[in-house]
């Protein structure tokens, strides 16, 4: 490939005036000047995602299917950074409520030592044992409290199946900003107003910023919020009540997408239901463009890894995707072409029913045509009932009556870590390593490592530039 570079010739000696000094004044084959890197972006993921369907294309055998899947696996959990040190849950039941046809245990754990998580545990009134079912929030500000996350956890317990349902890093009671004073609306907006107030970011803010900061130490948000729900399953199976081998995830949106990840990466999750989520990066970045810092993986479209991996990963376990018609951001026709590869990669193993779609024609939400479909999922494959399932009327609480702190935030507990010192820990140690990287690598050797990590070719692999003069300005 040639590299083309137009220039502007500028004679004698620069003064203000009123000459265009604008070198690119019309669109460069149909792309206009102030799009061309976004347009060359978009073209490598174009080549990126024909070369991951070439690659799936030539899967015929189940031996096939099971080296790619470990091969995915592995390249997801090195693009996240790995996964913490299981350390002590520290679990405590710090409430109880009473609702009709369940009961509800307010939880606080530690996924990390000093870095807690905030949950309500949903538990049927019938006799133990029960499956369990994790239920990741979506971007809902105020987390595990949002209407659509009880009514899920609601409508679980009263069909006998327990749920947990946890607040995320940036959500309900587990800001990892807070501001100096208290605060109508979140910063930079108007009228939107925080659950707590000194919740500082939007979720989506704050999850970016996260991740900004991540990057930098070799992980991603993502690492954080998968091990928030993979230590939330071993809550779970460390209950009596919860029988082990039958554990589920569900949720919605940012939750469809901590779904997604950790029905890939644990294998304890045996039936899976993610919401609003899955659709192809092709239809993604033709409509709404990449989402916030967690569901943007480094390097997955180069490496092959699309949406589709996430159910691909998992199979032949029991996996149930939901989406709606008019969803704006996460296109459902990219839904219906994941359906289509998962289900041809379960036929593989022998269990092409395993893979099933609900869409329903309806916005983007958890709306009750999905709580419905998922549960009924759940209640097909853990509890061996198929029959239908139907919300009716549920009475929610409010997010006082569902509060597992004191003071409202994990940041107000004493000694907590925020992620952003995990991220700083994390530096503490690479900084060792980086002093011995450049005590004992020649320059050369260092600055093909560099230009390795930031994917540059070597000056000698470079093209000969092009250059054409399209003005002349004298001074």
């Amino acid at each position: 490939m040639q590299l083309t570079m137009l220039m502007l010739l500028i004679g004698g000696v620069v003064a203000p005036g009123d000459d265009d000094l604008q070198v690119l004044t019309q669109p460069v084959g149909h792309v206009p000047p102030d799009r061309l890197v976004e347009s060359d972006l978009k073209r490598q993921c174009r080549e990126a995602i024909q070369r991951r369907r070439k690659a799936y294309e030539k899967l015929k055998t189940r031996d096939d299917c099971l080296v790619y899947q470990e091969r995915m696996r592995a390249f997801f959990r090195r693009q996240i950074g790995g996964l913490p040190e299981r350390t002590p849950l520290e679990a405590r039941v710090v409430g109880q409520l009473e609702g009709d046809g369940f009961r509800i245990e307010k939880i606080v754990y530690a996924s990390q030592p000093r870095h807690h998580v905030t949950a309500l545990l949903y538990l049927p009134t019938s006799p133990p044992p029960y499956p369990g079912v994790l239920i990741p929030c979506g971007h809902s500000h105020n987390g595990k409290a949002a209407e659509g996350y009880q009514r899920v956890g609601m409508l679980l317990a009263r069909n006998g199946i327990a749920a947990l349902c946890y607040d995320p890093i940036g959500q309900g009671e587990r800001y990892q900003v807070l501001a100096a004073e208290p605060q109508e609306s979140f910063f930079g907006t108007l009228r939107l107003r925080p659950p707590h107030p000194l919740a500082k970011y939007l979720c989506t803010t704050e999850h970016t910023l996260v991740d900004v900061g991540a990057i930098l130490v070799g992980a991603n948000t993502a690492r954080y919020r998968i091990w928030d729900g993979m230590r939330g399953i071993d809550y779970l199976v460390s209950r009596p009540e919860i029988d082990a081998k039958r554990i589920g995830c569900t949720g919605n949106s940012g939750g469809g997408t901590l779904t997604s990840y950790i029905m890939a990466l644990d294998e304890r999750v045996a039936c899976a239901a993610p919401a609003c989520y899955l659709t192809t990066f092709q239809r993604l970045l033709e409509s709404a463009g990449p989402q916030d810092g967690e569901q943007n993986i480094f390097c997955q479209l180069a490496f092959g890894m699309d949406e589709a991996e996430y159910v691909l990963m998992r199979a032949p376990k029991p996996t149930l995707l939901l989406a709606g018609t008019q969803d704006p951001t996460f296109d459902c026709r990219g839904t219906w072409e994941i359906f289509r590869d998962a289900k041809r990669f379960y036929a593989r193993f022998g269990y092409p029913e395993r893979v099933d779609l609900v869409e329903a024609d309806a916005p983007h939400g958890f709306t009750v045509q999905l709580r419905e479909g998922a549960a009924r999922w759940m209640c097909r494959w853990l509890l061996r009932r198929d029959e239908p399932v139907f919300e009716g009327e549920l009475k929610t609480f409010t997010d006082a009556q569902l509060q597992c702190t004191r003071d409202g935030q994990v940041m107000l507990l004493p000694g907590e870590r925020s992620v952003f010192e995990l991220n700083a820990e994390i530096e503490r140690e690479l900084a060792r390593q980086r002093e011995q990287f450049w005590r004992t690598t020649s320059p050369d050797e260092a600055r093909d490592r560099i230009r390795e990590l930031i994917g540059a070719r070597s000056i000698e692999k470079l093209p000969e530039p092009v250059v054409h003069r399209v003005g002349l300005v004298r001074r």
